[in-house]
């Protein structure tokens, strides 16, 4: 079978291909600093219509030294129930449109080690505006570093 492409489909197929490239791009929209830090990290880039707030560490974990924005007290006072979450032992940030916009998330790179002391476990959990919900989760953190692509 022979397909011969006269002028007015190559355009329409080219201008075809020329959006599904465009509206595929990825763009990154905000990221924050992950220096050793006593009180929340700084945002080091975010798009200009929205607000951020850095990492900040929940009220049950406290600065350990270290380059990179290390926690401890974990395990204290240690849960009850091994496989419990504490509610007070977690790492929040935020990013929020500004008025007029929203954000189209459609994935988020993130990176995470953790010491020989250091949880085990990761539960991602995102607040659209009706509380939270996990979106990820990682039962054995290694303690090297590792890299996850959350869609």
């Amino acid at each position: 079978m022979k397909v011969t492409l006269h002028p007015p489909r190559i355009a329409l197929i080219s201008l075809i291909l020329l959006f599904i490239t465009f509206t595929s791009a990825a763009q990154e929209i905000a990221s924050f600093s992950m220096l050793a830090n006593t009180g929340c990290s700084g945002t080091i880039f975010s798009d200009a219509n929205l607000t951020t707030a850095g990492v900040c560490r929940g009220p049950g974990i406290a600065v350990a030294g270290g380059g990179t924005y290390n926690s401890n007290n974990w395990y204290t006072p240690p849960p009850a129930d091994n496989n419990a979450i504490n509610p007070d032992h977690y790492l929040e940030w935020s990013i929020t449109p500004d008025a007029g916009y929203r954000i189209d998330l459609n994935s988020l790179d993130i990176k995470y080690d953790r010491s020989g002391t250091g949880p085990s476990r990761l539960d991602l959990q995102v607040d659209f505006g009706s509380g939270f919900t996990s979106v990820f989760a990682d039962g054995a953190v290694d303690p090297n570093s590792e890299t996850n692509t959350v869609d």
